[in-house]
This record gives structure tokens, sequence and C-alpha cells, in this order.
């Protein structure tokens, strides 16, 4: 078990906290068995409005449906080293796509390449990792974010595409 520094996105929020993870948050995150993660040391803030304080909670749950986009608060990859089960060759595509009010941008790893629907319906997990990602967010002062990692939620894609 773990602990790690993780960045939610809610169609209208960002959550920060620490998850105690008995696997990859790309792993809790696609559990069939579980509905809900309970962060500790919550900071939630506006993505639209800047100027509204952010507020501190000693813990929140959260329905994993209402994530819209998860990343690891850190400068390393979740899983660096590669993994001794990897047996399919997964190719990177370039890859953006539009959840709810946020755009992300990103390279996607996957079996191959062929029409933009057939790998969103038929490829992607439940939460579907972009690495090397660009979150654009609506306009507010931290307008953009680069990170190593972002999870996204495919049943919050409002638009996808293979660029």
């Amino acid at each position: 078990m773990s602990l790690a520094s993780v960045v939610f996105y809610t169609e209208a929020h960002r959550i920060t906290g620490t998850v105690f993870l008995r696997e990859r948050l790309s792993e809790a995150l696609n559990d069939p068995l579980t509905d809900y993660l309970e962060l500790n040391d919550v900071r939630v803030s506006k993505l639209v409005d800047p100027s509204h304080a952010s507020v501190a909670w000693p813990t929140t749950v959260i329905p994993k449906n209402e994530i819209v986009i998860a990343t690891l608060d850190s400068d390393r990859h979740e899983s660096e080293a590669t993994r001794v089960d990897k047996v399919t060759r997964k190719e990177g595509q370039q890859i953006g796509c539009i959840l709810g009010s946020i755009e992300l941008y990103g390279t996607g790893h996957i079996r191959f390449t062929s029409s933009a629907r057939d790998v969103l319906v038929n490829q992607l997990p439940s939460f579907f990792p972009l690495t090397d990602a660009t979150l654009l967010f609506p306009a507010t002062s931290d307008s953009r974010l680069d990170t190593n990692l972002a999870l996204a939620n495919r049943s919050a894609v409002r638009a996808f595409a293979l660029l």
C-alpha cells in the first residue's frame, strides 16, 4: 500500500489530496468493485472562478463517476519501470479530447490505429491514460497544466480525436 498525492478534476472543481493505493492509480480508478475513492488532506477549488478561495477538508469521498480527469501531483510517471506482465505491444498515438469544460491532449498508448470511434469504444478502459499530457481549462488564472500522466474518464468524453 502506498500514499499518493493526486489531483482530481470534476466538471467544476479541482480536488487535491492524498490517497492510499494498493495498486497504481489507474488500476484503482478502473476497479469495477469500488465506486468511490477516499482522499485525505483535501483542498477544493473552483475551476472557473479563480478569485473564489479554496477550502480545506480533512477527508472526503469522491464517486469515481464524478471524476473527469485524474493526475498524480508528481513529476514522475506512476509506473516508470516496464511491467513484467506487459505482453501486448502498443503504439503511441497523439490524442485530443474534450471532457466537460476541459481539453486534454497527450499520447495514448493503443494496440492499433483505426478510427477514433473504434479506439474510444473498443480499446480504452473506463479511465484511460495519456502520457506527456496537457490540460487546458476554461478561462482561469491557471489555464494550462502539463503533466506526465493524465487519466481520463471515458464516460466524460464529449469529443475524441486521433491527431
